[in-house]
């Protein structure tokens, strides 16, 4: 797992992000489900605003609106 590499200097891919909020979220209880569900929310999020951006369906500056957008959810 990416989290044992202190210096690594690339990201966890989305995948594994998705995968670690879908653990904690079949774990969790109560309160500490908030957590996982907002940050998976904002990456699934993300991932409907690139694939319109790639179908042509957003422009650069709606995508940058959006960017930060979920900047700020995050």
């Amino acid at each position: 797992m990416y989290d044992k590499f202190t210096s690594a200097s690339h990201p966890q891919c989305f995948t594994h992000l998705l995968g670690r909020c879908d653990s904690l979220i079949g774990s969790g209880t109560g309160g500490a489900l908030a957590l996982p569900r907002g940050v998976k929310d904002v990456l699934l999020k993300g991932f409907k605003y690139r694939n319109r951006f790639r179908r042509r369906e957003m422009t650069a500056h709606g995508m940058k609106v959006m960017a930060g957008r979920l900047t700020i959810q995050m």
